[in-house]
């Protein structure tokens, strides 16, 4: 009688620990979520221009443009300073599509015709009529270039970062106009977030 207590006991303990838990229900279906796309984080906010001239800082109110010509972009900004003298750097011939492009060497004074290759100038002034120099290319080096990371055809926006290094040049060898105005520029660190104006 003990064996088949025991038997029973034993029977009803398995069964009982053998009982289905029941299920949860499954969650209601949910749209797939389409992870091909995936638009990366703005590098600098929409309206902004930022750089660092020769390691400085260098802020101006950019703006974007198309070209007259050809309907390629240019950028340009301008900052005037304190003691009268007024800078003033651009890019022209931005590609509206993405990609990384070189820059070329372009003397202002020569041609204001676009060809499709990117190209840039830093120009200064004293009082605003007077030419302290133009910084062009430094054809030196060839570490110089603007990538457009993003550029909507629908609202003309454009998005990139660049880098350029530029030479002083003085046109017909009249030599430096004003002391303590460098030789050389580098533009560092630049970033761009536009639209067309």
């Amino acid at each position: 009688m003990r064996v088949f207590l025991l038997i029973t006991v034993v029977l009803s303990a398995l069964c009982f620990q053998c009982k289905k838990e029941p299920q949860p229900e499954p969650p209601s279906p949910v749209d797939p979520v389409d992870t091909s796309v995936v638009t990366p984080p703005h590098i600098i906010e929409l309206g902004k221009v930022s750089m660092l001239k020769n390691g400085v800082a260098w802020n101006s109110n950019f703006v974007l443009e198309l070209d007259y010509v050809d309907k390629s972009l240019r950028m340009i900004g301008a900052v005037t300073y304190a003691n009268r003298i007024r800078e003033t750097f651009g890019l022209r011939d931005i590609q509206k599509q993405t990609g990384r492009f070189n820059f070329e060497f372009f003397p202002s004074e020569v041609s204001l015709s676009s060809n499709g290759i990117p190209s840039c100038s830093f120009h200064a002034t004293y009082d605003g009529d007077q030419p302290i120099g133009d910084f062009l290319l430094d054809t030196l080096r060839n570490d110089h270039f603007i990538e457009v990371l993003r550029y909507d055809t629908v609202q003309q926006i454009a998005e990139g970062r660049f880098q350029v290094f530029l030479r002083r040049h003085d046109w017909g060898g009249q030599g430096p106009l004003f002391p303590g105005i460098p030789d050389t520029i580098s533009i560092t660190e630049g970033k761009f977030h536009l639209q067309v104006k």
